[in-house]
């Protein structure tokens, strides 16, 4: 008998100063209560931790509103928040890179 043991993804830490510039950024164009940081941190993976463990960043969540967690079979993605989250990218690189 042997034993495999396989690494799955590694927890998605976010760098403190890249919240701190994408903070600003949401607060800039979609004003002070745009922001909402949550008081315990989320017990999640996500592909983008392979990144993160490569490069500074952050994980933002740009909130689907009343709906079932994602992966769920009810799950509806809130169509409405395309422009804004496309916004919000487009939004940090010009506040961060011009």
């Amino acid at each position: 008998m042997s034993f495999t043991s396989e690494v799955g993804y590694p927890a998605t830490i976010n760098d403190d100063a890249a919240v701190q510039v994408a903070v600003a950024s949401i607060k800039r164009h979609f004003g002070e209560g745009a922001v909402s940081q949550l008081a315990v941190p989320m017990m999640f993976s996500e592909d983008s931790s392979f990144m993160l463990n490569k490069v500074p960043g952050a994980y933002v969540l740009i909130g689907n509103g009343d709906s079932s967690g994602l992966h769920s079979t009810t799950y509806d993605f809130n169509d409405d928040i395309l422009v804004r989250g496309a916004a919000f990218f487009y939004n940090l690189a010009r506040d961060h890179f011009a």
